[in-house]
C-alpha cells in the first residue's frame, strides 16, 4: 500500500520535521514574551515598593522599620519571580514531546498504523500488558511489529 511505502514514509517525514519545527520556534517566541512580561512585571513591583520606602519616609516613619518593611517586599517580589520560573520550567517542554502514556519526554518515539506517537517502552509495555490495541482507542490494533520510529520527532527532541 502507499502508506506503508519507503518514499511515502520518507516525504511524511519530512512535513512532521517541518511542521515540529515551525512549532518549536513559535513555542520559542512564546516563552520570550512570556519572560518579558514576567520581567516587566517584577520591575513594576519593585518600583511600587520603592513607593512605598519613598512615602513612608516622607511621612517620617521609623527609618529602620521602613527599610525591614521594603526588604520583604523586595524579597517577596524575588520569591513570586522564582515561583512563576520554575513553574513555567515544569511545564517548558512544547505540544508533542511529552508521551502521552508515560507522560515523560520521549527518547525513542514510535508512530502506530494510526499515527499515533508513543515512547516505546511505554506502548509496548501497554501492549504486553492489556493487548494489542491502541491505550486510548480501544477499537485500533497495534503490535510491536506495526511500530514504526518517529526519527522526525526523535530528531526535533534530541534537537
Amino acid at each position: 500500500s502507499l502508506s506503508s511505502s519507503k518514499e511515502f514514509q520518507s516525504y511524511r517525514g519530512s512535513i512532521e520535521l517541518g511542521l515540529l519545527m515551525v512549532r518549536k520556534r513559535l513555542w520559542m517566541r512564546e516563552q520570550a514574551v512570556v519572560d518579558m512580561k514576567d520581567e516587566r512585571t517584577c520591575a513594576e513591583l519593585l518600583t511600587a515598593a520603592d513607593r512605598c520606602r519613598a512615602a513612608a519616609q516622607a511621612r517620617g516613619d521609623d527609618p529602620a522599620q521602613v527599610e525591614a518593611l521594603y526588604q520583604r517586599r523586595v524579597q517577596a517580589i524575588g520569591q513570586l519571580s522564582s515561583r512563576a520560573r520554575c513553574s513555567r520550567a515544569s511545564s517548558a517542554f512544547p505540544d508533542g514531546v511529552v508521551c502521552r502514556l508515560s507522560h515523560r519526554i520521549m527518547i525513542d518515539p514510535v508512530c502506530t498504523p494510526q499515527g499515533q506517537t508513543y515512547e516505546r517502552s511505554a506502548v509496548e509495555k501497554h501492549i504486553a500488558e492489556k493487548g494489542p490495541h491502541d491505550p486510548f482507542r480501544q477499537n485500533d490494533r497495534v503490535t510491536k511489529e506495526s511500530l514504526v520510529p518517529n526519527l522526525s520527532l526523535k530528531k526535533f527532541i534530541d534537537d
